[in-house]
């Protein structure tokens, strides 16, 4: 049962954390990689952000019945017990973060601001995932478990912080 509690948790930490819109001035630009092809993101454009940001958030919204509904589907793979359920469960987790991921990489971002939140946003889900491994295997190393929840910890705090400067940036704009 503490299994299946920690890997709740592991869930709905995961799929709870959602952004919002923001905007600013264009002055200078990034670049990032994206697969094989480089794109010039634009650095402190208002305009790039809010539109970036407004369709994170899209695609968040969006995603939440199929979040919700897999979710439900996981938990209940997972009261049922047995080693097998709970790979399954586990297995299944992977794959919809792994398309979940994949969707957020197919926004065609213009800001290097959202673009660092994506990446944030998607590092919080990889660690999440990697929890629940650990959390429901045979044998949970503790001291493992407490140095990715501090990961976890960390990585949720900068994404907040990344979200709130770029709401302070389109907030400043107005």
């Amino acid at each position: 049962m503490k299994k299946l509690l920690l890997a709740s948790m592991c869930v709905a930490t995961a799929l709870t954390i959602s952004a919002c819109d923001k905007k600013q001035p264009a002055t200078e630009s990034a670049t990032t990689t994206s697969g094989a092809t480089a794109l010039v993101l634009s650095h402190d454009n208002v305009a790039d952000i809010k539109s970036d940001l407004e369709s994170f958030s899209n695609l968040q919204k969006s995603q939440e019945a199929k979040v919700n509904e897999f979710q439900a589907k996981v938990t209940a793979a997972m009261q049922k017990g047995g080693k097998e359920a709970q790979e399954e469960g586990i297995k299944e987790f992977k794959k919809f973060f792994e398309e979940f991921s994949k969707s957020f990489d197919e926004i065609k971002l213009k800001s290097a601001e959202v673009d660092d939140l994506r990446n944030k946003y998607k590092d919080m889900q990889g660690q999440v995932v990697e929890m629940m491994e650990i959390s429901t295997s045979g044998q949970p190393d503790a001291n493992k478990m407490m140095e990715l929840q501090k990961k976890i910890t960390e990585s949720t705090t900068a994404f907040q912080a990344s979200f709130d400067e770029i709401q302070t940036k389109i907030d400043a704009a107005k």
